[in-house]
C-alpha cells in the first residue's frame, strides 16, 4: 500500500513540477523560484512516502537550498525560529522527567483499578488524553495512552481497535485547544505575538467541538464495541519510579502553565517560561540528567528547524508572496469564502504530509493576506486546518501513526486503507463543523 501511494504522490509531484515549468516558461515564476518549489515539493515527497527517514529527507530539502545559493547560512539562522524550538525542548524535558519518574505508570495503575465499563473506560481515556494533550506534548501522550488503553482494553475483553483509534484521535484535537499542545499553534504563536489567553479563548471552543464531534463519529462506527462489564483481573500494579524527579517534573510543568496564563502581567513569553521550567528541572534533577536527556525528542526539533528553513526558501524567494497575493486576487475581499478555502486547503494539505510543514508554509501566506484584507481570524482558521489534517491517515500525524503501528505489533493489523478510511470521515465531518462554525463566530 505504502508503495501505491508513493507512485501516486511522484506522478503528482512530477505534474505539478511540469506547471510550475511552464509557469516558469510563462513569465509567472522566476528561476530561482521555481528551484525553491522543486526542492519543497520533493522534499513533501520524501516525508509522505517515507522512502527515508523524515528527518533525513527535511535536512535533504535545507541541504539543498544551500547548493543552489537560495538560502545562504545567514539566512537559515534567519529562519530558525528559536521561539518555536524553545518551548518545544524546554516542554519535551519536563514531560521526559515525569516519564523518568514514573508519573504515567502511576496513571495506568490509577485507571486500572477503578473498575469501569467499557463506555466508561472509552470516555475517561479519551477526555483524559485530550487533556493532557492540550499541555504536554502529544507524542509522549500518545505512547503512554495507547498502550495503556490496549492493556485495559483486553482485560476488560472489549475490542481494543476503537480505544486505541479513539485515543490517537483525542490526542489530535486536544493539542489544538492551546498554544502549547500541537507544534502548528506554536509556530502561529511565534510568529504572530499571540499569547497563551487569546489562543485558549479561541481555540478553546474549537477542540471542544472536534472532541465532540469525533467522539461521537468513532461511537457511531464503532457502537457495538464498547459493551462489557467484566472488571475482574483489571487492575495493574504502577509504583513511582523516583518520587523526588516526579515532584520537580510536576512543580515545574504547574510553573510553566502559570507563566503561559500570566504572560500579559508577567511579559515572560511561552518559550521563555517553557525554558524555565526546562533549567529548574535540569539543576534539580541531579544524576538522572543522562536519562531525562535522552528521552527528549531530539528527531522532532531537527526535524522541525529544518522545515522552517525550508518555509524561509519560500518566503525569501517571493513564492509565498505570489500564492498570497493569487488567492487575494482570485477570492477577493470575501472573509467567508477566504475562511472556507483556507481551512479545506489546510486540513487536505495537513492529510497528506505532516502538519508542520503545511504550516510553516502557510504562515507567511496568511500573514499577506490578513494584512491586505484585516481578517486576523484566519490564524484560528489555519489553525483548525492545520491540527485536524492530522487526523486522517497515519502519516498525516504522530499520535496516528503511533496508533497504526502499536495495533499491528500488537496483533490487531489494520490495513492503511481500512485506517485510512475512518480518519478521512473524521476529518470530513469535523472540518465542515468547523467551517459551519467560524463563519457563525467570526
Amino acid at each position: 500500500m505504502r508503495l501505491r501511494l508513493g507512485n501516486l504522490l511522484f506522478v503528482l509531484g512530477l505534474v505539478v513540477s511540469y506547471y510550475f515549468g511552464y509557469l516558469r516558461g510563462a513569465g509567472v515564476i522566476t528561476e530561482e523560484q521555481l528551484r525553491a518549489l522543486l526542492v519543497m515539493i520533493a522534499t513533501f515527497l520524501l516525508i509522505a512516502t517515507e522512502y527515508r527517514h523524515k528527518v533525513v529527507a527535511a535536512l535533504a530539502g535545507v541541504t539543498a537550498l544551500w547548493l543552489l545559493g537560495i538560502l545562504s547560512g545567514e539566512d537559515m539562522i534567519h529562519f530558525l525560529d528559536m521561539e518555536v524550538i524553545g518551548l518545544l525542548f524546554g516542554m519535551m524535558v519536563v514531560v521526559s522527567a515525569l516519564k523518568v519518574g514514573g508519573f504515567f505508570g502511576k496513571i495506568t495503575s490509577y485507571l486500572s483499578g477503578l473498575g469501569l465499563t467499557g463506555m466508561q473506560f472509552f470516555f475517561v481515556m479519551t477526555s483524559l488524553t485530550a487533556v493532557l494533550s492540550a499541555f504536554l506534548d502529544n507524542i509522549t501522550v500518545s505512547l503512554f495512552m495507547i498502550t495503556v488503553g490496549i492493556v485495559l482494553s483486553r482485560a476488560m475483553g472489549i475490542n481494543p481497535v476503537p480505544i486505541t483509534v479513539a485515543t490517537a484521535s483525542a490526542a489530535v484535537v486536544g493539542g489544538m485547544g492551546t498554544l502549547v499542545g500541537d507544534p502548528p499553534n506554536i509556530m502561529i504563536a511565534a510568529a504572530t505575538g499571540i499569547t497563551f489567553n487569546e489562543f485558549l479563548v479561541h481555540m478553546g471552543p474549537i477542540a471542544v467541538l472536534a472532541y465532540a464531534v469525533v467522539i461521537l463519529t468513532i461511537l457511531l462506527i464503532y457502537r457495538k464495541h464498547f459493551i462489557s462489564e467484566r472488571r475482574e483481573g483489571v487492575e495493574i500494579e504502577g509504583q513511582l519510579i523516583d518520587r523526588w524527579i516526579t515532584a520537580v517534573g510536576l512543580i515545574s510543568f504547574a510553573g510553566a502553565v502559570a507563566l503561559f496564563v500570566l504572560q500579559d502581567i508577567t511579559g515572560i513569553s511561552p518559550a521563555t517560561a517553557a525554558l524555565y521550567a526546562a533549567v529548574i528541572t535540569m539543576i534539580l534533577s541531579g544524576d538522572r540528567i543522562n536519562d531525562i536527556l535522552k528521552d527528549v525528542e531530539w528527531d522532532v526539533l531537527i526535524f522541525l528547524g529544518s522545515l522552517l528553513v525550508l518555509a524561509g526558501g519560500l518566503e525569501k524567494t517571493g513564492v509565498l508572496h505570489l500564492i498570497a497575493d493569487a488567492l487575494v486576487r482570485s477570492i477577493g475581499p470575501n472573509e467567508p469564502v477566504m475562511v472556507t478555502v483556507l481551512l479545506w486547503i489546510s486540513a487536505v494539505l495537513s492529510s497528506v504530509v505532516d502538519n508542520i510543514p503545511v504550516t510553516a508554509s502557510l504562515i507567511p501566506v496568511v500573514a499577506e493576506i490578513v494584512e491586505e484584507i484585516g481578517a486576523p481570524h484566519l490564524w484560528w482558521t489555519l489553525a483548525a486546518g492545520a491540527g485536524i489534517g492530522g487526523i486522517a491517515t497515519p502519516l498525516a500525524s504522530v499520535p496516528m501513526l503511533i496508533a497504526y503501528r502499536t495495533l499491528e505489533q500488537e496483533g490487531h493489523k489494520m490495513s492503511f486503507w481500512e485506517f485510512t478510511k475512518i480518519g478521512l470521515i473524521l476529518l470530513a465531518v469535523t472540518t465542515l463543523a468547523f467551517n459551519v462554525y467560524l463563519l457563525l463566530r467570526y
